[in-house]
């Protein structure tokens, strides 16, 4: 377990994680399933690395423009990430619709040549 929750206090994705404990995911999904907390203290050591992380960049802000650009752009996705996305989904089984920020640009030129038509009287 040890290892497996430092795995994941990297960053790691859950099947490498497993990987590096040894351990299958069907395994990890099992143990979950019977023991909750193992889910929480998965996620806590995620939250452990994710914090440590962004401290880090923080930290080194003063030395270089780049760290303060991938802080913003990891703690404020929507504002500054250049791939920020949004998705939508409704109901069980649905597929998900992800908009890139190419395709809501385009989306919302066209709505507003849209209501300008409208305005003008065309349509």
């Amino acid at each position: 377990m040890r290892i497996l929750f430092e795995a994941a206090a990297t960053g790691a994705p859950i099947k490498s994680c497993c990987a590096a404990a040894r351990i299958s995911v069907d395994t990890l999904n099992t143990w979950k399933e019977s023991d909750p907390t193992i889910q929480t203290q998965f996620d806590e050591a995620r939250e452990r690395g994710r914090v440590a992380a962004l401290s880090a960049l923080q930290q080194a802000i003063g030395q270089d423009w780049r760290a303060a650009q991938a802080w913003l752009q990891l703690s404020f996705r929507a504002d500054y990430s250049p791939r920020a996305e949004i998705t939508l989904e409704a109901g069980e089984g649905a597929q998900a619709l992800v908009i890139d920020a190419a395709r809501l640009a385009a989306m919302q030129a066209g709505y507003k040549t849209f209501r300008e038509s409208i305005g003008s009287g065309g349509v």
